[in-house]
């Protein structure tokens, strides 16, 4: 299903699963409160991962070889506040899990 939303972006939100709004730019926006997981497809893309934790949160840096980045943080409660990639591929599940992988990776999901 698809249906136009402010400022002419698109949202897509496939039968049961997570909506992704996409911006007029090609970004594509996720609603942070239904991501229930951030995963790395495979941790061999990556050649740099910094934990930074300060004042009840807890931010992630993961650089990938391609130069990709993903910057994702948690608050103190285990809430997921920030989610941003760069250079990278996104796969959300049904089930609202978002995984990462590089543009070159072939990702290959299992058919239900």
């Amino acid at each position: 299903m698809q249906n136009k939303t402010p400022y002419q972006s698109i949202l897509v939100q496939p039968a049961g699963g997570l909506p992704v709004t996409r911006s007029p730019d090609g970004d594509a926006i996720l609603k942070l409160d239904q991501i229930q997981s951030v995963g790395i497809r495979d941790i061999t893309d990556v050649v740099e991962h910094r934990i930074n934790t300060i004042v009840g949160t807890r931010s992630h840096m993961v650089r990938f070889f391609n130069g990709g980045v993903l910057t994702y943080a948690y608050n103190d409660a285990g809430h997921l506040i920030e989610l941003c990639a760069n250079n990278l591929m996104l796969i959300v599940s049904e089930n609202s899990e978002v995984t990462c992988c590089v543009a070159s990776d072939v990702c290959v999901m299992p058919q239900e």
